[in-house]
């Protein structure tokens, strides 16, 4: 039975709202979400920059309340890391790891590797398998042992499953693979494993939460490489189910096949985050009050799963507030996908999240 059942009507509704004391299901809580999460042994989280925390106090404070862990949303990445050969720039990860010390939010790392935050130099450098180390090994030496004590959770791999491209192992088709084959994510893990002992090492992955042929076909994917890797003991403690979501209505969440899929991933001894939920808009054509009771209720036909799979730890959303959003960015700048709006008020989204959590069974606290 999905522990969220009847959330969809109380989402609406619910009101949590800040105030002193301690929190029982229903009551406030001046912990935001991070308290209703930590109530349940979960924890709640979210994506962010640097900057955004430096340059904007009322943003930052918003943050320090609801948030128990923090991920970079870019700073980690490779190519601010390394925009040069030979050349690291760890500046805006520093600050964002100074920040959250300063706060006592723990962080997630994100991310060693992806295809789409590679520095422009790396095709013309890494040209063939002695570059690993020449070019590779230095880079992820250099980000372990700088922040290897500072993590508590490191996504290793970011959405190296692609059945679309047809290779072997249905990775997706990138220099390191086509250098490396597989070795290039058990190589990392490796290396990442040496350099941190103590880090939860991750893989993370999209497009796996609908009913579609294309959901459905990298969910197999994702769920076979996950199996070879336990059996090769490749150190990977977690998997990071990234969330990103959609209000087109276009397609419907499975909730039976995703509930089997999240279960299926527990049975390998892997600890499941949510780890970057967001809710696309594609239809803006609908008054603001009904756009934002979508996307709330979207966010709740999700959690109802997740959040009743106990192997899940977690849960991120990439981005708390519209006023610093990578859907506005990089999608339509009036896409509201995100617990708070650009004023930092709260949305159905928010009531959604804090219903799900008050309603979730307890988990395991992850350490």
């Amino acid at each position: 039975m999905l522990a969220g059942a009847g959330l969809l009507g109380l989402a609406a509704g619910l009101t949590v709202p800040s105030g002193g004391g301690s929190t029982t299901p229903g009551s406030s809580s001046e912990a935001g979400l991070a308290g209703l999460a930590a109530q349940k042994g979960l924890f709640f989280g979210t994506a962010t920059q640097s900057r955004y925390l430096v340059d904007d106090s009322a943003f930052a404070s918003l943050v320090w309340r609801e948030c128990a862990c923090l991920a970079p949303e870019w700073e980690m990445k490779w190519q601010p890391i390394q925009p040069k050969v030979g050349e690291f720039s760890p500046e805006g990860m520093d600050r964002l790891a100074d920040l959250s010390s300063g706060q006592g939010v723990w962080l997630r790392g994100h991310t060693l590797f992806w295809h789409e935050s590679l520095p422009d130099w790396f095709n013309h450098e890494v040209q063939s398998k002695d570059d690993w180390n020449r070019i590779v090994a230095p880079y992820v030496s250099f980000v372990a042992s700088r922040y290897g004590a500072k993590l508590r959770h490191w996504d290793i791999i970011n959405e190296a499953i692609n059945p679309q491209d047809k290779q072997a192992g249905q990775l997706r088709n990138w220099r390191l693979s086509q250098l490396f084959g597989e070795d290039y994510i058990i190589r990392a893990f490796d290396l990442a494993r040496s350099s941190a002992p103590e880090v939860k090492l991750f893989y993370n992955d999209y497009g796996l939460e609908y009913a579609s042929g294309w959901h459905e076909e990298r969910r197999t994917a994702v769920l076979k490489a996950l199996e070879r890797w336990r059996r090769a003991d490749v150190p990977i403690a977690g998997f990071g189910i990234q969330g990103h979501l959609t209000s087109q209505g276009d397609t419907s969440i499975p909730q039976r096949r995703l509930g089997k899929f999240l279960s299926e991933i527990a049975a390998l001894g892997l600890e499941i985050v949510v780890s970057e939920l967001d809710v696309g808009e594609g239809n803006f054509n609908q008054s603001l009050a009904a756009r934002d009771q979508a996307v709330a209720d979207e966010t709740t036909r999700f959690l109802q799963v997740a959040l009743d799979e106990p192997a899940v730890t977690g849960l991120m959303t990439w981005g708390l507030s519209d006023r610093y959003s990578w859907l506005t960015n990089f999608h339509d700048a009036r896409n509201r996908g995100l617990p708070f709006d650009a004023e930092l008020q709260k949305k159905p989204m928010w009531h959604s999240i804090a219903q799900a959590l008050i309603h979730a069974p307890a988990h395991v606290a992850s350490k």
